[in-house]
């Protein structure tokens, strides 16, 4: 039984929290398609912004890759990703 207060939690119910709070964050992810096109997606993981988006896994043959940060151009003229400098 935990005896811990609002101004001084245990520190399971600490490690609780956290764990509940970070499941409800929402982060923001770039997909970066075979294709030359950027999408910008929101999700608690990469699975869910994903599956939120309406993809399946079918889709994934289609995507190069994704990132948390904007960090890519896609060049026209050799049909790939650049990173940034």
């Amino acid at each position: 039984m935990c005896i811990c207060t609002k101004d001084n939690p245990c520190p399971d119910c600490l490690i609780e929290e956290i764990q509940r709070r970070k499941a409800q964050t929402t982060n923001k992810y770039f997909l970066y398609w075979m294709d030359g096109n950027k999408e910008i997606v929101l999700g608690t993981s990469i699975e869910d912004a994903f599956t939120k988006a309406g993809y399946g896994a079918g889709a994934l043959r289609a995507l190069d890759f994704y990132s948390t940060e904007d960090s890519h151009d896609y060049d026209e003229v050799v049909h790939e990703w650049k990173k940034r400098t």
